[in-house]
């Protein structure tokens, strides 16, 4: 009798060995199998109804590259320098007893700077000079020039300058009336910026 329940106290020994080391393989078999996995490969998860989402689709973004970078524009700049030769004309009544009158000197011109192709539209000016005169004597005057200027390059808009210059014009009296005309030269400068 005592070797039939130390019999079965064996059997049941090693039987509960055995029964520990097959859950001990399940398991390692369990986790090998895990880490097998591609977590990439999958397309679709599905959670439970109770989470309230029925699907979760994970999808593969594609992050593209440029294939070339576009050149970096520098900025270079210039002075350049405007002069040009300008040429006044205008007339006026002279009082027979003499007297102090104003005359308006009319004229038009084009600055333009050859070395880096700037140029401005046609220019008109229309510029008071006073002074007193009477009649047979001869006059001389000064007439100042200062004016803002648009400038262009090919055609496009650039900038503006400020332009200067004093212009000597000069006549006789012939009667009552005395023609006066002149020249001179206004001259301006500007920055130029340019890219590559």
């Amino acid at each position: 009798m005592k070797k039939i329940i130390i019999s079965i106290l064996a059997l049941g020994l090693f039987s509960g060995q055995g029964f520990a080391q097959s859950i001990e393989n399940m398991k390692i078999d369990f986790v090998s199998k895990i880490s097998a996995l591609n977590v990439t490969s999958i397309q679709k998860a599905e959670l439970p109804k109770e989470a309230g989402i029925d699907k979760i689709n994970i999808e593969k973004t594609e992050i593209k590259l440029p294939t070339s970078i576009s050149k970096i524009q520098k900025t270079k700049g210039q002075y350049i320098s405007l002069s040009g030769n300008v040429s006044l004309r205008g007339s006026g009544f002279i009082p027979s007893n003499g007297g102090y009158i104003s005359i308006y000197m009319s004229g038009s011109f084009t600055l333009r700077d050859f070395s880096s192709g700037v140029t401005t539209n046609s220019i008109y000016l229309n510029e008071n000079v006073s002074f007193w005169a009477k009649e047979n004597q001869y006059i001389s005057e000064s007439v100042y020039i200062n004016k803002y200027v648009s400038l262009y390059k090919d055609g496009r808009y650039v900038g503006s300058t400020n332009i200067s210059g004093s212009i000597s014009v000069s006549g006789w009296p012939s009667s009552s009336y005395v023609n006066l005309n002149g020249s001179g030269y206004v001259r301006g400068s500007f920055y130029l910026n340019e890219t590559d």
